[in-house]
């Protein structure tokens, strides 16, 4: 990710920390947080003995637009800092304890005081105006994690958008269909606009030279409340997993081997991922492998 800025948590030594910033667009930026951590009980402990390490995102400076502050030296429009014009927030649960303090009879569940799980945080700031690339820029996280600054250049070759999604494992040269796909919900602001991008250019970009090798257009693929699951009585609203517009980039016809990443213009671009002729070979000898020892 060499525009994206990556930080890895070291479990154990921190609790709340700034995972990862990345653009998601030009006039959007997504900052992830995770708050802390479960230290799991090991053999021969008794799982009461498991422990929740955390610093709770404050929810109510995380989704103030007055946190945070965005600058840049290159684009005049930011040359004083700005604070985003709006901020959405989803989070979740991503590490529990077992702990059992009390437990509800007739709601069967636990009833704990202390804490039981750590989350994380995806929260979603919505620019004033948008980046231009190849300008560099620095976000102010006014003091909510640390480091509190990340600075990045935006360009959407280069920076990594989670919008964007593709296979990771890669693709058959002779694949009859290659897609990536665009698509993110946002949280308290709902799913990203993707129906603004159909008949937008994307690219296929060469890892190794940075050259644009093949050429599309983004096309509309399915609304939010297109139903995925025939389980009514237990499914998401209208059935849809992603509750988000899916968009997609069809690059079907391209059969050459290499190594690239999918880039739509003012969105940024997927994780690199591999086009080969044999490209499952890894993949089916690690499941045969699982297979066979046990």
């Amino acid at each position: 990710m060499r525009h994206a800025i990556l930080w890895t948590l070291c479990w154990g030594l921190i609790a709340a920390d700034l995972v990862e910033v990345t653009p998601l667009g030009a006039d959007r930026i997504l900052v992830h947080i995770d708050e802390g951590h479960v230290i799991h009980h090991g053999k021969g402990q008794k799982r009461s003995a498991e422990r929740v390490v955390l610093t709770p995102v404050d929810p109510i400076r995380a989704s103030d637009p007055g946190t945070y502050r965005l600058a840049s030296a290159d684009d005049p429009r930011y040359a004083e800092p700005r604070a985003p014009v709006q901020v959405g927030r989803k989070a979740k649960g991503t590490d529990f304890a077992w702990l059992v303090e009390s437990w509800d009879q007739a709601a069967n569940r636990a009833i704990n005081i202390n804490p039981d799980h750590a989350k994380e945080h995806w929260i979603t700031l919505v620019l004033p105006e948008a980046m231009t690339p190849g300008c560099r820029y620095t976000l102010d996280l006014g003091g909510l994690v640390e480091p509190g600054t990340v600075a990045w250049t935006w360009d959407p070759a280069t920076s990594r958008s989670e919008a964007i999604h593709v296979n990771l494992i890669g693709y058959r040269l002779d694949a009859r269909e290659k897609f990536a796909y665009v698509y993110a919900w946002l949280g308290d602001l709902g799913h990203l606009d993707v129906r603004s991008l159909v008949g937008r250019p994307f690219h296929l970009i060469d890892q190794v030279n940075r050259k644009k090798v093949f050429t599309g257009a983004v096309a509309f693929r399915a609304p939010f409340d297109q139903a995925e699951t025939g389980h009514a009585s237990d499914s998401p609203p209208h059935g849809n997993f992603l509750k988000a517009d899916v968009a997609e980039c069809d690059f079907s016809t391209f059969t050459t081997p290499g190594r690239y990443v999918v880039s739509v213009d003012g969105l940024g671009c997927s994780f690199p991922f591999t086009i080969a002729a044999d490209i499952y070979r890894e993949p089916f000898r690690t499941v045969a492998r699982g297979l066979y020892h046990n």
